[in-house]
């Protein structure tokens, strides 16, 4: 059941940061304005409160601000699937180097797995 109120609460957060992109900043701010206030006051409880709101609030806000940003990534449907082995290939130090005995030897000791006293 906990889950499910979990849930609701996160599913309400992102839509009402989504219709008002400003909530996180603002509620930043008032923690800010409440920090202040509390360190003018002196009670380390309220100061220990709101010092705990402004961190939440402004992971919130800057988790907001690069969640909602929309990137346009270039579209890579032009790359097909026979391209790859031109890509290693123009990758490689020499089109043979994959065949190579001693890349093999290299690459055994990843494959081999943990070696076992004889």
């Amino acid at each position: 059941m906990r889950t499910r109120a979990k849930l609701n609460l996160v599913r309400w957060a992102a839509l009402l940061v989504r219709k008002y992109p400003w909530t996180p900043a603002s509620a930043t701010l008032v923690a800010t304005i409440g920090l202040i206030f509390a360190v003018k006051d002196g009670h380390f409880l309220w100061f220990l409160g709101t010092a705990v709101a402004l961190s939440l609030s402004s992971y919130a806000w800057g988790y907001s601000t690069r969640a909602l940003k929309y990137i346009q990534w270039p579209s890579l449907a032009h790359l097909h699937r026979e391209q790859y082995a031109e890509v290693w290939d123009a990758l490689a130090a020499t089109p043979n180097w994959p065949r190579l005995p001693f890349v093999d030897m290299l690459m055994r000791p990843l494959y081999a797995g943990p070696r076992r006293p004889r």
